[in-house]
This record gives C-alpha cells, structure tokens and sequence, in this order.
C-alpha cells in the first residue's frame, strides 16, 4: 500500500511510518476514517462473534473513530503522546481505551494489520471503574418494582432473568440463551462469551427458569406479547425497574459484580484459575476489581505476620 498525505493515506507500514526524533520507534497508525469504514462491518461481526452486546460494539466504534479524529489533527506527533496529552474525561478516555484495544486486536487477527492507537496495554487502575455489587435490599427492591410497572409476562421473564444473571454471573451478552442450552438433569447452562464456549450451574434460578419454560416454550425470554426479548431490551427494562425504584444508577453487570465478588471471598476465591472458568475471563487480573479485601480480613493478616 502505498504512503501518500494524511489526507489520502489508509494505512502506514512499518516501513512508510514517520521516524520520530529521539526515538527508534517506527509508528502505525490508521490515519483517516475512511479506512475504518471499510472495515467497520466485518469489526462488528468479530465483537458480536467475542460476545459483546450491541450497544458495546456501538460505543466502541464511535469511539475509535472519535479517537481517529484526534490522531489526525496531530499527524506529526506519536499516538502514544498524544494520549497522554489528551484532556478528554476519565469514562471517555477508559472506553476509548477498551474500544482501540479491542480494535488493534481485530485488525491482527483478521486483517493481518498491525496497528499502533496509541493508547496503553492496561488502563491505569485509577481509571478502571470500581463498582459495588448490588446489596440484598436493593435486588428486593428490584423485584418489587418490576412487579409493580410491568406487563405480567414481561414482569416474569425479567424476575427470572435477574436470577438467571445474579446466580451465573453472567455478563448481559451472554443471557441471550434457548432452552436447548440448558441441561436440566445436571441443572447447568452454556453460554457463549468473550472467551468461548463455558458451561455453569444454575444454581436456585435452575427452578424459576423450569416455571418459566411451561409458560414459554419456544424461548426463555417473552415480552407481554408472547414477542421473544433480547438482552439488550431487557437492558432497558432493568434501567427503567431500577429507576422506578430508586436505584437508576444501578445496572445488569453489577449483578455479575455481586456474584464474582462472592465467589472471590469464599473458598473458591483460593483457586484463582477456577474463578476465571467460571467468570468467562482470560486474566487473573481482572478479578481484582471483584475481591474487596475486608477490614477483618486485613485484621487478620496483621495477626497472622506478628505470630511469626
């Protein structure tokens, strides 16, 4: 491909790329959108294949062409200082972060294109968000209110759909189900995720999803007109319940935060390698936000040290 202007250019090779002074370093990077138009379709296709949610490969691709536009009113400096030097807000830079990670991974895979955005590997901790799950009190408080404003098949599907994501910890993308994927002998489900195929217990939503399918045969999730429900609608259904009941900050992941962070503090926490099976993660890293290490526990560590 060859290297022409900013202006017309697609893509730099390693051997078109500019040479920094005071660097050996050698920069690739996309250099306008219609580049990314091109390949905006089949990047999509890849997100949804990884599992991520509509409104996720939305968001993403906005923000990579946002992130563009920013590179290229600087063509002369290197993408990685321009990130730095970037005034955007936490939450902007934190998606856009995600969004180019995930596109620099696209581009290698199926492309066969290396790609340099500029951003960092790993967000600085300070910059990752730290949600709390959600308390008993407020999942009641949900269930209520989703009795109170909702249709009666639509209020049933989502009471067990709350269950469904609190007991597997699911992320939302991944409720998208039929029953065939369920074993009800072994009382187990699989799901399709970010790192493949994973089979998880059902643990007590095994019974609210057995009631269920006698009202819905043909799939789990059924509107008030018998229509079926993506997860993504039922996205919106939860902000709605939980505005209703007062909790509009809350949202469906912090039900995966709840059920990721027990599992942290309880024994299993121990084996780091079966929490990520069951989580659908693929590093030990990103259990941290999950494990919140108690004042007892703390406690008891100053304890265990001095009787040394």
């Amino acid at each position: 491909m060859k290297a022409t202007t900013p202006q017309t250019s697609s893509l730099r090779t390693a051997s078109e790329a500019p040479h920094f002074s005071g660097s050996a370093e050698r920069v690739l990077t996309p250099i306008n959108t219609r580049w990314i138009d091109s390949h905006v379709s089949s990047f999509r296709e890849w997100l949804d294949e990884t599992g991520a949610s509509i409104v996720t490969s939305r968001n993403y691709t906005r923000a990579i062409y946002r992130w563009t536009a920013v590179l290229m009113e600087k063509p002369n400096m290197r993408p990685s200082e321009v990130w730095l030097k970037w005034d955007a807000s936490r939450p902007m830079k934190r998606l856009t972060g995600y969004a180019c990670r995930r596109w620099v991974e696209f581009c290698g895979a199926v492309l066969d294109e290396t790609v340099d955005m500029g951003t960092p590997t790993r967000l600085p901790a300070a910059s990752r968000p730290s949600p709390r799950p959600i308390s008993d009190q407020e999942f009641r408080r949900l269930l209520i209110a989703a009795k109170q404003i909702l249709p009666a098949e639509t209020s049933y599907t989502f009471r067990v759909w709350l269950h469904f994501l609190e007991q597997t910890g699911v992320r939302r993308s991944e409720s998208n189900i039929d029953w065939d994927s369920i074993d009800w002998r072994a009382g187990s489900v699989v799901v399709h995720g970010k790192t493949g195929e994973r089979q998880l217990p059902l643990g007590r939503s095994a019974a609210f999803l057995a009631w269920l399918r006698r009202r819905n045969p043909q799939y789990p999730w059924a509107g008030a007109r018998r229509q079926r429900v993506s997860a993504d609608t039922l996205y919106n259904v939860f902000k709605r319940v939980a505005s209703h009941a007062g909790l509009a900050s809350l949202r469906p992941h912090l039900l995966r935060h709840r059920r990721l962070t027990a599992l942290c503090r309880s024994s299993l926490g121990v084996n780091q390698l079966l929490v990520l099976s069951f989580a659908g993660s693929a590093h030990v890293s990103s259990l941290a936000p999950y494990y919140l290490v108690s004042l007892d526990e703390k406690a008891g560590l100053l304890e265990a040290s001095q009787t040394r």
